[in-house]
C-alpha cells in the first residue's frame, strides 16, 4: 500500500528522488529538467510537496503542486521509482486523492482541473 504525506522538499529523501527524476529526464530527453523546476520554487506558502511511501516507510515517489495564479495550480513534479508496483500507480493515486492532499496542506483554495486534457 502506498501512502502520501506532506513533506519538506529539502529533506534528504526528497532530494534523492529529485536527483533520480533528473537523471531519468536527462536519459530520456537529454535535459535534466532542472531549469524548469527548483526546490526553491516550493517556498510559496501555497505550494505543496508530497512524498509517497511504501508499507516499510521508504520514500518511493514524490509530487509537487505549486500555484501559478490565485486560482490555478500546476502539478509540477510527479515521480515514482521502480519500487511502485505498476507504471503510473503514484500518478493515479495522486490525482485520485488530490482533494485530500489539499486538505493535508490546509489550503483554502482549490486547484482548477476543468481544462485537463483540452
Amino acid at each position: 500500500m502506498i501512502t502520501l504525506e506532506k513533506s519538506d522538499p529539502f529533506f534528504f529523501r526528497s532530494h534523492r528522488l529529485i536527483e533520480m527524476l533528473s537523471a531519468e529526464l536527462a536519459a530520456i530527453t537529454g535535459d535534466s529538467g532542472k531549469s524548469n523546476f527548483t526546490v526553491e520554487a516550493m517556498n510559496d506558502d501555497k505550494a505543496l510537496w508530497v512524498l509517497a511511501k511504501n508499507t516499510h516507510g521508504e520514500a518511493i515517489g514524490c509530487g509537487a503542486i505549486r500555484p501559478i495564479t490565485q486560482n490555478i495550480a500546476e502539478l509540477k513534479e510527479c515521480f515514482q521509482t521502480e519500487a511502485c508496483l505498476e507504471l503510473g500507480e503514484l500518478y493515479s493515486l495522486f490525482w485520485k486523492h488530490l482533494q485530500k492532499i489539499w486538505d493535508i496542506a490546509n489550503s483554502d483554495w482549490k486547484p482548477d482541473t476543468s481544462t485537463i486534457g483540452q
